[in-house]
């Protein structure tokens, strides 16, 4: 019975593998190369792969994340409605070439407040150019990356700035970064 068992495990294993790689296959059919890696990497965007756009939020749980000790000044909640713009430093990790800042949105109303920006600051020279500077985006279709922005914060530290958006409408708008 259990020798039964394992082989019908197996048998759905290799046949979700060769679905996946069919799938991939066809995906990847229509990409026209350069010959040149690195033209070709620079023009691959995950939106068009449905696979990496989707494990990426899934991977980012488990990866290290920002923490308020690494900031300067160290808060965590910003309150948008007593002062427009905040601006904060953070350190360099020499440990951490990545770490996720993932903020939380709570506008008075149903529209994204704020918009939130990184630069970093002496950034490695092997990382994508679009790490470099980053803004969070309000007109994203997808609603839990619009009140819930994340940011991928360099090695070398750097300057996140969190204001409200121009187009805002009046009233209460509190951006926490989420720990």
């Amino acid at each position: 019975m259990g020798t039964k068992v394992l082989v019908v495990v197996l048998v759905v294993v290799v046949v979700i593998f060769v679905v996946f790689t069919v799938m991939g296959a066809n995906t990847n059919k229509s990409v026209k190369t350069t010959g040149n890696p690195t033209t070709d990497a620079s023009g691959f965007n995950p939106a068009d792969y449905s696979l990496t756009n989707s494990l990426g939020p899934v991977l980012a749980k488990f990866g290290p994340k920002l923490s308020a000790k690494q900031m300067k000044p160290s808060a965590t909640s910003f309150n948008l409605q007593t002062k427009p713009t905040f601006v904060v430093t953070v350190a360099a990790d020499s440990s951490n070439q990545f770490r996720t800042a993932k903020f939380q949105m709570r506008p008075a109303s149903g529209t994204p407040c704020a918009l939130i920006s990184y630069v970093a600051l002496n950034p490695p020279s092997n990382v994508d150019s679009s790490l470099k500077k980053q803004q969070s985006d309000s007109n994203s279709k997808n609603s839990s990356s619009k009140y819930q922005p994340s940011i991928v914060v360099l090695s070398g530290g750097g300057t996140i700035t969190v204001q409200r958006g121009s187009g805002a409408p009046a009233g209460s708008c509190v951006v926490s970064l989420n720990q």
